[in-house]
C-alpha cells in the first residue's frame, strides 16, 4: 500500500538536494528490488550484520529481515547504507518465517553443500542455480548454530554455495555477498536477474531516502507544516534552515 501522506514531504525534501544527488538517488532507485531480501536468522556479530547491509545495498536490495531481540550494527562498517535500506524485524524464526511465505516468497536456506536434509521436501541446489526470477528470501543463520529449526522446516529450498578447499563453510557476510553476485549472472553477461521495483515501491522508497538523505528533514517538514501554504519559490535552502528564515516562516505574514 502507497504511503500517500509522504508524497507530498517527499516533493518539499527533493528541493534541498543538490541536482547531482538527485540524479544519483534516481539512477539507484531504478535499479532496486523488492523480490529478492535477506534474512538473519539471530546473527549476533554486528560486524557480520553490518557488511551483510552494505551488500544488500550494493546489489540493489530494498529490505533486510533480522531475527532476533537484539540489533545492532556498526555505522563504520556499513558506511551509512543502513538509512537506504528497509530492515524489518522479528521476535521469532517461525514468525518470519510466516510473514515471508504471506509475502509469496520462496524461504531459501543457505548451508554448507555436505550438509544432510531430512525430514523435508526441498530441494536442493547450488546457488548459482536458484530462480532468482522469482520472490527469493535468503536465510542466513547464527555463527554457531546456524539456522533455526524453525526456518529449516518452513524452507522451500535448501541452497549451497559450491566449494573446493578444506574448508567447509564461508564468513556470513561473504556467503551473502557470494549469494547476491549470483543473482547478477545470466547465461551470457553478468546482468540483474531480479525483478525491478514498481513504481508504487519507488515512490515509497524515494520518500523514505529523502527524510533520511536531507540534513534536518524533520525540522524542514516541521518548520513548511506550520505555514498556511508553501513558498512559491524557495532557492536557497541553505538560507532556509537560518534561525532568521525559520522565524519568517512561522510568521502569519510571509515575508519579502
Amino acid at each position: 500500500m502507497s504511503k500517500n501522506n509522504d508524497q507530498p514531504d517527499a516533493e518539499i525534501l527533493a528541493q534541498f538536494l543538490l541536482p547531482e544527488r538527485a540524479e544519483r538517488l534516481a539512477q539507484v532507485l531504478e535499479k532496486r528490488t523488492s523480490s529478492l531480501t535477506i534474512v538473519l536468522d539471530h546473527v549476533q556479530n554486528y560486524h557480520n550484520i553490518s557488511a551483510v547491509l552494505r551488500s544488500a545495498d550494493a546489489f540493489g536490495l530494498a529490505q533486510v529481515h533480522v531475527i532476533g531481540k537484539e540489533f545492532d550494527f556498526s555505522r563504520r562498517i556499513a558506511l551509512g547504507t543502513e538509512r537506504w535500506l528497509r530492515i524489518s524485524a522479528h521476535q521469532s524464526a517461525s514468525a518470519a518465517a510466516q510473514y515471508l511465505h504471506q509475502q509469496d516468497f520462496r524461504v531459501v536456506v543457505l548451508q554448507p553443500e555436505e550438509h544432510k536434509i531430512t525430514g523435508t521436501d526441498a530441494a536442493k541446489m547450488p546457488v548459482t542455480s536458484l530462480p532468482f526470477e522469482e520472490r527469493l528470501a535468503l536465510v542466513f543463520g547464527n555463527e554457531k548454530d546456524g539456522v533455526s529449526r524453525e526456518l529449516l522446516a518452513a524452507a522451500d529450498v535448501h541452497a549451497y554455495i559450491p566449494m573446493a578447499g578444506f574448508v567447509e563453510s564461508l564468513n556470513i557476510s561473504v556467503a551473502c555477498a557470494i549469494c547476491l553476485f549470483c543473482s547478477t549472472i545470466a547465461p551470457t553477461f553478468p546482468q540483474k536477474r531480479t525483478k525491478p521495483l514498481c513504481e508504487e515501491e519507488k515512490r515509497d522508497l524515494r520518500a523514505e531516502w529523502l527524510r533520511n538523505g536531507v540534513k534536518r528533514s524533520e525540522v524542514i517538514l516541521r518548520e513548511v507544516a506550520l505555514r498556511k501554504e508553501w513558498p512559491a519559490s524557495i532557492t536557497d535552502s541553505e538560507a532556509f534552515c537560518q534561525p532568521a528564515k525559520r522565524r519568517a516562516l512561522t510568521s502569519s505574514e510571509p515575508k519579502d
